[in-house]
C-alpha cells in the first residue's frame, strides 16, 4: 500500500510501457493456460484501479489488501479457487487523506 501511495499518476509514456508489459504478461499467462483466454491487458489496468480505489477503507498497516488481490486472481485464473485471506475491518480514513 505504501508503494501505491507513492506512485502518483501515470504519464503517457509510463502508461504505454505498462500496457505493453501487461499485454505480454497476459499473453504469457494465456499460453501457459494460467489465465482466462478472454482476458486483455486493459482488464488488468481496470482491476488495478479498482483495487487502488479501496485502499482508504483499510488500515495501511494491515494485510487486508491481500483478500482483494486473491479475489482478482481467482477472477482471472483458470485454476481451482483458493480460500480467501480474512477480511480486514472497515477503516474510515481521515478527510483529505490519501488515497481519496
Amino acid at each position: 500500500m505504501i508503494a501505491a501511495q507513492r506512485a502518483g499518476s501515470l504519464t503517457a509514456d509510463i502508461s504505454d510501457s505498462l500496457n505493453d508489459a501487461l499485454t505480454e504478461l497476459v499473453r504469457r499467462g494465456q499460453r501457459a493456460g494460467a489465465v482466462r483466454a478472454d482476458l486483455v491487458a486493459e482488464d488488468i489496468l481496470r482491476l488495478i484501479a479498482m483495487l487502488y480505489s479501496v485502499l482508504s477503507t483499510m488500515d495501511p498497516n494491515s494485510d487486508g489488501w491481500r483478500r482483494y488481490v486473491a479475489l482478482m486472481l481467482d477472477a482471472i485464473s483458470t485454476g481451482e479457487r483458493q480460500p480467501l485471506p480474512p477480511a480486514a475491518p472497515y477503516h474510515m480514513s481521515e478527510p483529505d487523506s490519501w488515497p481519496l
